[in-house]
């Protein structure tokens, strides 16, 4: 799992995501991935079109951003998940807290940022 950072210096933060977000991959990326989005204290864009595996330590790790960022009156927006993690995030119900966008345009739309 790999975590970069794609934007620092737009009115949101924007990371991309990298590989196979199960236990081990969480474990290495968490701490990075909290500081990047949740503690940022703006909204945030993840990229998640190069994680072609999620577990449920990754929807924790996922919701947690998300829940930590709605306190702070923010919002997490998911961007181009992989056929499998999209159908992941359905199965568990999960977009009605972190939506997802299919371009950068509209998930800048969905931050209330557009």
């Amino acid at each position: 799992m790999e975590l970069s950072i794609i934007s620092e210096d737009k009115p949101f933060s924007h990371v991309k995501l990298s590989g196979r977000l199960d236990t081990a991959g969480v474990d290495f990326v968490e701490t990075s991935f909290v500081a990047a989005t949740a503690e940022g204290g703006k909204p945030a864009v993840v990229d998640m079109s190069e994680v072609d595996f999620m577990g449920s330590m990754g929807i924790r790790m996922l919701v947690a951003a998300a829940k930590k960022l709605a306190g702070q009156g923010e919002k997490l927006v998911l961007l181009n998940p992989h056929e499998f993690v999209d159908e992941t995030m359905k199965n568990a119900d999960l977009y009605m807290l972190i939506p997802v966008a299919y371009s950068e345009e509209e998930a800048v739309t969905l931050l209330g940022l557009g």
